[in-house]
């Protein structure tokens, strides 16, 4: 009896722990955003610029621009990927900045947009 009723409140801190941590990403975040592209033909671009990133919490994640990362994947700075070969995003949060890299392409070209900021207090 005693151990199931310490397993339920270890469960139930350890889920309140991660709300806390979506809540506390949740914000909006001044990014310097660099912008990389390029295709066959010759054509590229490479350009700076500054941009207002929104995050939400949703449940035991959070959502950058229509993607949800679990918190879980987040923990310790870690850094979250998804997708594969030249389709992907990385997001990665320390402290009270934020690292996000978009990258999409195929074999006629690439383009990715890295956002590198900080939290608006």
């Amino acid at each position: 009896m005693r151990v199931g009723l310490l397993v339920g409140v270890m469960i139930l801190l350890l889920s309140g722990c991660d709300k806390y941590r979506a809540s506390r990403w949740e914000g909006a975040y001044l990014c310097t955003v660099h912008l990389t592209a390029w295709n066959m033909t010759g054509y590229s671009i490479d350009s700076s610029y500054v941009d207002t990133v929104e995050i939400y919490a949703q449940n035991r994640s959070i959502v950058i621009f229509g993607n949800e990362v679990p918190v879980d994947s987040l923990r310790n700075e870690q850094l979250y990927s998804e997708g594969y070969g030249h389709d992907y995003f990385q997001v990665q949060f320390k402290g009270d900045s934020i690292y996000y890299l978009i990258s999409s392409g195929g074999l006629g070209g690439n383009g990715s947009y890295e956002y590198r900021g900080i939290k608006n207090k």
